[in-house]
């Protein structure tokens, strides 16, 4: 025996015509209902603006310290950086005052030395010429030397 099954038969509800009346008092739920909502977010909002000011607050102070110990942090860096700095010029200042030591001592030994021998040369030269052609002429010119004086005694007083 096979069990038939039967189909319900579907309803169509019946169709209702427009009804202006039904519209205008689901529009004015719909008003209420959402006067009702802005209401409660508007509470809402107060309370989350002062629970937002207190956030914004605390990131305030916690970016206020994270700035100053940065600005620690990088004060202290630049101090080292600093002195590092310092200690490397004065090092290079010191080699270079000694490079310029001993060029100006390789400067003296090639470029002084000669010179100043040459003029050594030069000047003897020109003593010995003048002393030949003016040596003769002095000579006639010059006066016998008179003869030199025994130092005069100091007179002591005899007491009396």
């Amino acid at each position: 025996m096979a069990i038939q099954k039967k189909r319900a038969a579907r309803r169509t509800a019946p169709r209702q015509e427009f009804n202006p009346r039904a519209l205008l008092l689901a529009g004015v739920g719909a008003v209420s209902l959402g006067r009702k909502q802005a209401i409660r977010s508007i509470e809402g909002a107060g309370d989350n603006a002062a629970a937002l000011r207190k956030q914004v607050d605390a990131s305030v102070k916690s970016l206020e310290a994270k700035a100053r110990a940065f600005t620690r942090q990088a004060e202290g860096e630049f101090a080292r950086v600093n002195k590092t700095a310092k200690a490397r010029v004065a090092k290079l200042r010191k080699q270079a005052e000694g490079k310029i030591a001993q060029l100006r001592k390789q400067a003296s030994a090639q470029v002084v030395a000669p010179l100043q021998r040459k003029l050594d040369e030069v000047v003897v030269e020109v003593a010995n010429q003048a002393e030949a052609r003016l040596g003769p002429v002095l000579a006639k010119f010059s006066a016998p030397k008179p003869a030199r004086r025994a130092p005069a005694r100091k007179a002591t007083r005899k007491a009396a």
